[in-house]
């Protein structure tokens, strides 16, 4: 068997994954870390990574610090497909879509209306896309294992078959102007982690994302930014 997988066979297929607390950021980072870490050969390649950070002052007032990394930071280990709002709407049968592709090895990372999520809290109170990544379905079962935000803790939980279709349909039908750009452009995204025995540090990488100018110059297009 693949060894991404921890189960898979006729009904069951699900694969690994792991809760990592080692770097705990936003969303789009903690995703793909707990579907690459699983693997310890990954462990020398985010020592690689995440190493500076940055801090910005939107209009707001707020204060945005996060790690000074690429948005798609896996793509050096991992095989990924963006698909956008338009071509979503254009999927015919979602759950097939998604069973296919985890079948396949693929990770989806999926905004879905949590107003139609049952281990949400703001089931059936609020429509609001939250994301979602979906790892492994149990066909006897009719349901997918999920990892995503669970009453305010990052925690594995089910999502039934009609509960994501439900889901799916209704951040399809929601107004573009009230949801995120991250919803419109990246509203399905699939991952492969690459098959490797070993990864080498690579040293000059490291020494790159750590020392260059240009990685702290490129930081400087923000308002205020102060490289750590």
């Amino acid at each position: 068997m693949d060894e991404r997988f921890s189960i898979n066979n006729n009904s069951v297929t699900k694969l690994k994954i792991i809760l990592q607390k080692r770097i705990v950021t936003y969303l789009n980072y903690s995703n793909p870390l707990c579907c690459i870490l699983w693997d310890e050969n990954a462990a020398q390649w985010v020592n690689e990574h995440f190493l500076c950070t940055y801090c910005t002052l939107p209009d707001d007032g707020r204060i945005w610090t996060d790690y000074l990394e690429e948005l798609h930071f896996y793509k050096d280990i991992a095989n990924e497909i963006l698909i956008d709002y338009d071509t979503a709407k254009n999927i015919g049968d979602i759950q097939n879509f998604i069973t296919t592709k985890v079948k396949n090895g693929y990770y989806a990372y999926i905004y879905l209306d949590a107003f139609h999520i049952s281990n949400n809290s703001n089931y059936k109170k609020k429509h609001i896309c939250i994301q979602s990544t979906l790892y492994g379905f149990d066909d006897d079962q009719k349901f997918y294992n999920s990892l995503g935000f669970k009453d305010g803790l990052y925690q594995k939980y089910n999502i039934s078959y009609d509960e994501m279709i439900n889901a799916f349909s209704s951040t399809m039908k929601l107004d573009l102007e009230s949801v995120s750009v991250w919803v419109k452009w990246y509203t399905i995204t699939l991952v492969k982690p690459k098959l490797r025995s070993n990864y080498e540090f690579n040293i000059r990488n490291y020494l790159e994302r750590f020392f260059l100018l240009k990685r702290f110059l490129f930081s400087m297009l923000f308002p205020v930014c102060l490289p750590f």
